[in-house]
């Protein structure tokens, strides 16, 4: 089930007209063309001086992804594109480069919906069908009922439905009770706001969900350690753990060489991730390690800010920003320790992918996620949270010590191979089941 296929649906005998189709063509018309030197994945487009598109197409097929709209420096919307470079969905943003509102296109150019509040729970969003009739919703739960309870009844009655997202609770609990299903609700990031840390409040957006948290049927998180501070704070023992696959790719490591003194971030380039205080702890040390070097991985909005902070500091030569990739596990196959500087994961699926390659990760005790896959000084080092000195300094000692490298490395492989797709696989049908059972939907067999 897809709630964009089921509200696209073009109608043949409708057609308002015109349309205002649009393709990657059209935008890139009249511009002049630069290739990135850095990535052939990247192109940026000038109108006379002025840079004005960056696009980013996919490794293998050269597909268009996307393209970022700039005016006097700044993005201001973000165009997507299918395979047929039509234009799809179109993201605005602010001057603070939050993002605004998103409008998503059928293939022949008709919108068919506008989130005014994208990320919320709480704002207005507005669906429109072929002839162009508007219906508006307050939230994201009232669209998410809106959805099922015309496009898909029969699919939903006396069925289990997971909602990967856990702020949907008030449509779907309406949804529950009237269709007679089961919900099972999932959180891949920490609920906590700031300073993440327990008894810090609960995000916005999952406060109705977390009150309500006993009158679900279960809810899914990552770790053993969101669960135990979940029971903590509401008292609910319906919170399952059930942690993301480990995608067995061993062939990787085997046919790239590690490089003796890289280390490596993989992350989304934004205030979260901490990448700045990493950057001048690096450069504080670096006089003392010469084979030391540092690639990040990633775009986002901080791009430019991290990129002249790395100038200020005449680091150029010894930290590469290298943008985006779509082959995080080469980067981690290649470097020698992975730097983890959250404020706060789910689980934290990069922390996993340098695991799996040997890669030794060095990570803040942020939640959630460290705890649950690293054995301190076994096959990783957990370090106390914002102690960038602790973070650097440690990854410096590895390399140095490459005795206890080796060891952390050899050991960070193994200690992911519990985390299969066939212990997913079991975890969820046997939760199913559960919610199944607990709710009587005797319409269809057991799942297996």
């Amino acid at each position: 089930m897809n709630l964009h296929e089921d509200l696209s649906r073009d109608d043949p005998g409708n057609s308002p007209s015109p349309y205002a189709l649009q393709t990657f063509e059209g935008y890139e018309s009249g511009l002049r063309k630069v290739p990135d030197d850095s990535s052939a994945d990247v192109v940026r487009y000038y109108a006379e001086d002025e840079y004005v598109l960056f696009v980013m197409h996919e490794a293998f097929s050269g597909q268009v992804l996307f393209a970022d709209h700039l005016r006097n420096g700044k993005r201001y919307k973000r165009s997507f594109f299918d395979s047929g470079n039509l234009e799809i969905k179109v993201a605005w943003f602010n001057q603070a480069n939050d993002l605004e509102a998103e409008e998503f296109f059928t293939k022949s150019g008709r919108r068919y919906l506008l989130d005014e509040s994208p990320g919320k729970y709480i704002g207005r969003i507005r669906a429109y069908d072929s002839e162009m009739n508007e219906t508006i919703f307050a939230s994201r739960g009232e669209l998410i009922h809106y959805w099922l309870s015309n496009f898909r009844p029969d699919l939903v009655e006396n069925s289990v439905l997971i909602s990967e997202y856990a702020f949907m609770f008030g449509g779907l609990q309406k949804l529950r009770i009237t269709n007679n299903c089961g919900v099972i609700y999932t959180l891949h990031s920490s609920h906590l706001s700031n300073p993440h840390r327990y008894g810090a409040p609960v995000k916005p957006e999952l406060v109705e969900t977390l009150e309500n948290l006993k009158l679900m049927d279960a809810l899914v998180v990552l770790t053993p350690q969101q669960r135990f501070d979940l029971m903590k704070s509401t008292g609910a023992p319906n919170v399952e753990v059930i942690p993301h696959a480990h995608a067995k790719q061993s062939e990787v490591r085997r046919r790239i060489p590690r490089e003796p003194g890289l280390f490596v971030m993989v992350s989304r380039l934004s205030k979260e991730k901490q990448h700045e205080v990493v950057i001048r702890e690096f450069a504080r040390l670096a006089a003392d390690q010469l084979e030391a070097k540092l690639e990040i991985w990633g775009t986002g909005p901080l791009e430019q800010e991290l990129r002249e902070l790395i100038i200020g500091l005449k680091m150029e030569d010894r930290i590469k920003l290298k943008g985006f990739t779509k082959e995080p596990l080469n980067e981690y196959a290649r470097a020698e320790v992975g730097l983890f500087s959250s404020q706060y994961e789910g689980q934290s699926i990069s922390l996993m992918e340098a695991l799996s390659q040997g890669c030794v990760p060095v990570a803040y005790d942020f939640k959630y996620g460290p705890r649950m896959l690293i054995r301190d000084m076994v096959n990783g080092i957990i370090v106390d949270m914002n102690d960038s000195a602790d973070l650097v300094s440690s990854a410096f000692k590895l390399i140095i010590d490459r005795e206890l490298l080796s060891d952390l490395s050899e050991n960070s492989i193994q200690s992911v191979e519990e985390f299969t797709q066939e212990a997913m696989a079991i975890s969820w049908i046997a939760l199913f089941n559960k919610v199944k059972s607990n709710k009587h939907l005797g319409k269809h067999d057991s799942f297996r």
